[in-house]
């Protein structure tokens, strides 16, 4: 990927991935789980020249409840 216009600078290629699982132990309640950056890569996501690269978010979970009634 190219890094900055009009030069050889190039960002390197990055694959991530993203894990989730959903459970209801009853009709009314669902539990959630959700992994962003499951392996915890560094990563860059673009950049405006050589010197400033925007760096990729690091591992993420996420745990959620919904009840309904």
């Amino acid at each position: 990927r190219l890094g900055e216009v009009g030069t050889d600078f190039e960002l390197p290629d990055y694959t991530l991935l993203r894990a989730f699982a959903a459970w209801a132990p009853v009709p009314q309640l669902e539990l959630r789980a959700e992994v962003d950056n499951l392996l915890d890569d560094d990563y860059y996501t673009n950049s405006f020249s050589s010197l400033w690269i925007q760096p990729g978010m690091p591992q993420r979970l996420r745990l959620a409840a919904e009840y309904r009634f």
